[in-house]
């Protein structure tokens, strides 16, 4: 029987190819392909965690509360009962087992993980095929930044890319390919470009199901919305907020639930392209994986020039136009809904934020400073830069 593990890489499109795989499970049943169950309903999460050394954690984990030897073991032993017991457990017509989560690629760093995954694998599986799809590493940062903030950061972004670095395995793919092709060789490894110019027909979900059989699309339900999981820049700014003055777990619990419902409330009103960068950092930042990009070329795209084209900076997206009020209404009644002491660092990072928009966003500004405003009504500042907003928007609505 065989295998193929689609391991990402991040932001490569996987949420849409693990919805796709589920919708169409069934189907793909019929001919032949068995979607994996085991290891989570839509991405395969709980493989990576598995295969983790002993003495890393994730949050997988953590909001399961495995956070001991014992419970780990624990995890351990079922997850990999279960993978066999499902795969020995299928009909002689299914030849092909489908596993997908952009976590191999980002969690697991060393060999000796690889070793744990293969070992797995190999006791099910005679043929294993490791599918990657490679994006260019600053497109990839800025898109990434959005998830690091829902995952709980609280970096602004400068400070975040600077882990964009070819001394980075995530961003290296050059590195991520060597460890693989140590641990599984280089024939089982299948790369493809995340570049819509490269996709089979220019797009994903073709190009994915291509590379597994072309004899599937046509059979296939491939209607399925693509999600926008970046935040705009505002969005991302009260992200941070939020992570700054709610803790992503509590002890006991796991996920903090308040925070989970504020960030899903952030998504849902600030989706759209974040903050920005100039061409001239760009350009600094991409050239430090020529290199890296080279040596990947020649063993995986020898008839290509370049692995990737020069990133160009997009300008910034409409997405600026979002109507803060009822955002920030949602978000302030989720906090006192739960009787909560609003921290003064997220008053702070409110103001901060108004004073950084009045120049060029006022109304956005004002419903900022509002807010923060609502939360500290005895700050004389706040008080008097709010006043200054509302006689400003009314001069201009005179006007």
């Amino acid at each position: 029987m065989r295998v193929i593990v689609h391991i990402g890489t991040e932001k490569t499109g996987t949420t849409t190819i693990q919805k796709l795989l589920y919708r169409n499970r069934e189907t793909l049943a019929k001919r032949g392909f068995h979607v994996l169950r085991c290891a989570g309903r839509l991405n395969h999460r709980a493989l990576p965690s598995y295969c983790m050394r002993e003495n890393r954690r994730d949050d997988y984990l953590r909001n399961r509360l495995v956070n001991k030897p014992e419970t780990r073991e624990s995890f351990r032993k079922r997850l990999r009962e279960a993978f066999r017991d499902e795969i020995a457990s299928l009909d002689n017509h299914l030849h092909t087992v489908l596993i997908s989560s952009e976590h191999f690629h980002s969690l697991l760093v060393h060999p000796d993980e690889l070793e744990i995954l293969r070992e797995l694998l190999q006791s099910c599986f005679s043929d294993i095929r490791i599918l990657v799809y490679l994006r260019e590493q600053v497109d990839t940062a800025l898109s990434r930044y959005s998830t690091a903030i829902k995952a709980g950061r609280t970096q602004d972004l400068e400070t975040f890319l600077q882990s964009c670095s070819a001394k980075s395995g995530f961003y290296n793919h050059d590195v991520t390919l060597a460890t693989w092709e140590q641990v599984f060789g280089r024939e089982h490894i299948e790369a493809a470009l995340f570049s819509r110019q490269d996709f089979v027909e220019q797009d994903l979900v073709t190009d994915f199901f291509s590379r597994i059989d072309p004899d599937l699309l046509s059979a296939l339900d491939t209607d399925v919305e693509t999600e926008n999981e970046s935040l705009n820049s505002l969005g991302q700014t009260v992200g941070r907020a939020i992570n700054l003055a709610f803790p992503v777990f509590e002890d006991g619990i796991g996920a903090n639930p308040l925070r989970a419902r504020l960030m899903d409330d952030n998504y849902r009103h600030f989706r759209g392209r974040g903050e920005p960068i100039d061409q001239a950092q760009r350009d600094a930042l991409s050239k430090q994986f020529q290199a890296a990009n080279e040596a990947v070329r020649k063993r995986y795209f020898p008839h290509r020039e370049r692995l990737f084209a020069r990133p160009v900076e997009k300008s910034p997206a409409a997405s600026e136009e979002t109507d803060l009020a009822p955002a920030l209404a949602d978000m302030f009644q989720l906090i006192l809904g739960d009787n909560n002491v609003i921290p003064q660092r997220y008053v702070d990072i409110f103001r901060d934020a108004a004073l950084a928009l009045e120049k060029d966003h006022l109304e956005k500004a004002y419903e900022l400073m509002n807010l923060a405003h609502q939360m500290r009504p005895d700050g004389p500042f706040i008080k008097t830069k709010r006043d200054e907003y509302l006689k400003r928007r009314k001069a201009s609505e005179s006007d």
